[in-house]
C-alpha cells in the first residue's frame, strides 16, 4: 500500500515539477493568457458545481 503511494506522490512531483518549468518557460503574454484561460475555467467549474 505505502509504495504504491510513494509511487503516486512521486508522478505527482513530476508532473508538478514540469508544469513549473513549462510555466516558467512562457512569455509573460503567454502566462496572462494562461491565467485568464485557468480563472475561467475555474468559473465554469463554481458555476457547474452551484448548478448541482
Amino acid at each position: 500500500m505505502f509504495a504504491s503511494l510513494a509511487v503516486k506522490l512521486d508522478y505527482m512531483k513530476r508532473g508538478c515539477q514540469a508544469v513549473y518549468a513549462y510555466h516558467k518557460a512562457l512569455s509573460p503574454e503567454d502566462k496572462a493568457t494562461a491565467q485568464a484561460w485557468a480563472r475561467d475555467a475555474e468559473s465554469k467549474l463554481q458555476k457547474a458545481i452551484k448548478e448541482r
